[in-house]
């Protein structure tokens, strides 16, 4: 067949895949929003957990597979995107005509999402964004807590000022069976090796939002001594995933999940210690390589580096390189790249910080940390950077610290003590309805 016969074949079939393809938006497309700015928002897609969202259509896709490569740039650019976490629904919108001088990034502050029976599902939801050519972006956001067995329900979004500025029907696409959860009555009693916990109910607590409801515990140890243990964490679930301080009545069963851990004063035995001892300070612009390792309870705990003021650069873990610029410094931020095999961190910094990686510590482990100068004086942490993040290491390590610090000139060594804070995680199924029974009483 003759090149440009293959070309009209094709050309034809654009336009049918085009039309289709016009007409299947044009049904299932949502209503638009007008934002204050002028801006238009519209729903663009819903992704269940954290998978990758495109714009590609199915006449994209057939036509990149069937058109001379000369021709594909005639395409239209497709964008995809990938936000959230694992138990939410990510959200995707599509904002376009926003002002040279407008405010980009997310458009929302709280989002609520109504479940039939009147319940409103709270969600203080974090967001991603992406560029999409001049005035434009793709944004998304996590609803982490939503009616997960309705087909469809309505998701508000409100500005900072508590305003309601738009209102988008979302269809559901989480379709599963949950499991069933049958209650126990109160008091429940939960024990975990030495530890005793028992659940006598929940107290109801407003806050500024609406409120929160408290577990009423009572702890001990087994062997009769008195336990180190106190209350540090609590949340609700429910089968369905959802979690958080209220959930909806429908759930006729909760999950209570109560977190105990030794307080940070309490003394903590000395197999849960250990320490980083004559960490030499470095200059301004300088990174001083440690890799110094210490073991507590068995996990490995490494100093990679410790950096004075500045742009400091790893790459691949080993490689460490650090500078002044001749630029004012910005504060405090990290970033990092991939080329290939090749990946590259920086951090900048108008303080000195040392960045601490450990293994993996296993579920309900926390890292206490604390820095001291030669003299034994205790040295203030500054919170420029995330305190822990996770992911992107190189094994063993699966944690990793980072502690920008305010040091005078007359410090030139530190030390850094670690406690390793082991906490207990207890479960107890309650019934939903007599909690809601209890609200609307106090109410």
């Amino acid at each position: 067949m003759k090149a440009s016969w293959r070309l009209l074949i094709v050309i034809v079939l654009f336009g049918s895949a085009l039309a289709l393809g016009l007409i299947v938006s044009d049904r299932g497309r949502a209503s638009e929003v007008v934002l204050a700015d002028g801006s238009v928002v519209q729903l663009v897609g819903v992704v269940d957990g954290n998978g990758t969202f495109t714009m590609e259509k199915t006449w994209h896709r057939f036509l990149r597979k069937h058109l001379d490569r000369k021709y594909l740039k005639w395409l239209p650019a497709t964008r995809t995107m990938r936000c959230g976490s694992a138990k939410a629904l990510s959200l995707y919108f599509s904002r376009v005509n926003i002002p040279t001088n407008g405010v980009r990034g997310s458009f929302w502050n709280r989002v609520h999402v109504l479940e039939e029976g009147g319940y409103k599902h709270s969600n203080a939801p974090g967001s991603c964004s992406s560029s999409a050519g001049k005035g434009a972006q793709l944004l998304s956001l996590g609803l982490r807590s939503f009616p997960r067995r309705q087909s469809e329900f309505p998701v508000l979004i409100y500005d900072r000022d508590e305003s309601l500025i738009a209102e988008f029907i979302v269809k559901n696409p989480i379709k599963k069976k949950f499991p069933v959860w049958k209650f126990s009555p109160f008091p429940i009693t939960n024990v975990i090796e030495n530890t005793r916990v028992v659940m006598k109910g929940f107290t109801w607590h407003k806050n500024d939002f609406s409120g929160y409801w408290r577990p009423l515990v009572e702890v001990d140890s087994v062997d009769g001594t008195e336990s180190p243990m106190r209350l540090r964490y609590h949340r609700f679930s429910d089968p369905t995933g959802n979690e958080g301080s209220v959930l909806s009545p429908k759930e006729p069963v909760w999950k209570s999940t109560v977190k105990l851990y030794r307080p940070k004063e309490s003394e903590i035995p000395d197999q849960f210690r250990g320490r980083f001892d004559g960490v030499e300070v470095p200059l301004g612009g300088e990174v001083l390589p440690r890799n110094q390792m210490i073991e507590i309870d068995g996990i490995d705990l490494r100093l990679v580096f410790f950096s004075g003021p500045g742009v400091t650069t790893i790459t691949n873990g080993v490689s460490f390189h650090a500078d002044l610029p001749e630029r004012p410094l910005s504060g405090g931020s990290h970033s990092s790249s991939s080329s290939g095999r090749n990946r590259t961190e920086s951090w900048e910094s108008t303080h000195h910080f040392l960045v601490i990686e450990t293994e993996d510590p296993g579920k309900d482990v926390e890292f206490l940390f604390q820095l001291f100068d030669q003299d034994g004086n205790q040295l203030e942490r500054v919170n420029q950077f995330h305190g822990y993040e996770g992911g992107n290491l190189r094994p063993p390590y699966a944690r990793r610290y980072t502690f920008p610090v305010s040091l005078s000139e007359s410090v030139t060594l530190i030390r850094m003590e670690v406690v390793l804070n082991r906490g207990l995680s207890f479960e107890f199924l309650v019934d939903s309805s007599r909690l809601s029974t209890e609200l609307n009483e106090a109410l």
